[in-house]
């Protein structure tokens, strides 16, 4: 069976995989089935390998490159472990068995568990969620209005709160949130400026410490995101757009006019190296690879992306780019729009 660019083998004797591009012939190692001899392959609508064995269905994951044995001893149990045959058609999966019959396997749907604030003391915060960050270890990081940072670990329910009576968090609301390649996470607030805290040993909050003349510009952020191409924080506030440089710890204004783009939400880098800042009036786009001087080549959009020439300024708050590459941007009041 061909899946992606491997092709697999089920034999009397384990499980085989080859790479016709470099010509390299695999075995699955024994101990990682639940039998060797193997029955039937199949693939499930997620495109997850299905292995069939004298002892159950064998399911294979690509982040371990393990698999997990679904057998009678299983919690809930397949009807029989003698798996003559596998069968995934429209979205379902059927398992023909020695001694059970045929099983018809519908994938489950997507688990929803909804975190809220209640009289619990490791519930959500109260009010509003204005940002999260879901880190690379599974933690959960969630900003709220009035209610300061709270953070999850993976596997855990309870979340640990971050306040000004608690923490050195400047202001109890957490309005945007960023990570850095350095283990950091930045923590805008909407009145208290800027802080981040070491997400491995999060203990501290760090605020950064600003001359006057910079910190007043700081007070409310609407964005932030890290700039991996000149190694710093693009920040977004109620009164301008603005570059913290990681290697000097300073923070610059990166173009002409810069404190014009005033009210900023919402920002991304693209993968083609430009950075859009959602703002009062539309959008403001730099290119990250023309940096020089601590200055940088940008330009506005201030109209309607659609209709340009209507003179109707179009907010837009929200980005995300897709794998194929295409912009989605969303705008208050004017709906979604893709470039």
């Amino acid at each position: 069976m061909k899946r992606g660019n491997v092709v697999w083998f089920s034999t009397n004797h384990g499980l085989y995989r080859y790479d016709p591009y470099l010509h390299k012939l695999e075995q699955i190692p024994t101990q990682n089935l639940s039998h060797e001899f193997l029955s039937r392959l199949a693939l499930m609508p997620d495109n997850t390998l299905l292995v069939g064995s004298l002892c159950g269905v064998n399911i294979y994951d690509d982040k371990t490159e393990s698999f997990t044995a679904w057998t009678q001893a299983s919690s809930p149990p397949l009807k029989n472990d003698f798996v003559h045959n596998l069968w995934v058609d429209k979205g379902l999966i059927y398992i023909g068995t020695e001694a059970g019959g045929v099983i018809r396997l519908v994938p489950r749907q997507l688990l929803l568990q909804n975190s809220v604030h209640s009289a619990d003391p490791g519930s959500l915060s109260p009010n509003p969620v204005n940002a999260m960050y879901a880190a690379p270890d599974g933690t959960l990081w969630v900003g709220t209005v009035e209610g300061g940072l709270n953070r999850r670990m993976k596997g855990e329910s309870d979340f640990t709160h971050y306040t000004k009576s608690n923490s050195a968090l400047p202001h109890n609301s957490v309005s945007t949130l960023a990570a850095d390649d350095y283990g950091r996470l930045w923590i805008g607030t909407w009145g208290g400026g800027l802080c981040w805290i070491d997400m491995k040993n999060p203990q501290t909050i760090i605020r950064l410490e600003l001359p006057p003349e910079q910190a007043r510009l700081m007070n409310f952020i609407g964005a932030m995101v890290y700039d991996h191409i000149n190694n710093g924080m693009w920040i977004g506030s109620n009164d301008g757009v603005f570059f913290y440089n990681f290697k000097t710890n300073q923070l610059t204004e990166p173009f002409e006019g810069c404190q014009l783009e005033r009210g900023c939400i919402g920002s991304i880098i693209t993968r083609d190296g430009y950075l859009w800042m959602g703002c009062m009036q539309g959008v403001v786009i730099v290119d990250l690879r023309s940096g020089k001087n601590g200055k940088f080549k940008n330009r506005a959009i201030r109209h309607l992306l659609s209709d340009p020439q209507s003179k109707i300024v179009d907010k837009i708050s929200s980005f995300c780019e897709t794998e194929d590459g295409t912009l989605w941007l969303g705008s208050n009041g004017y709906g979604l729009r893709y470039r």
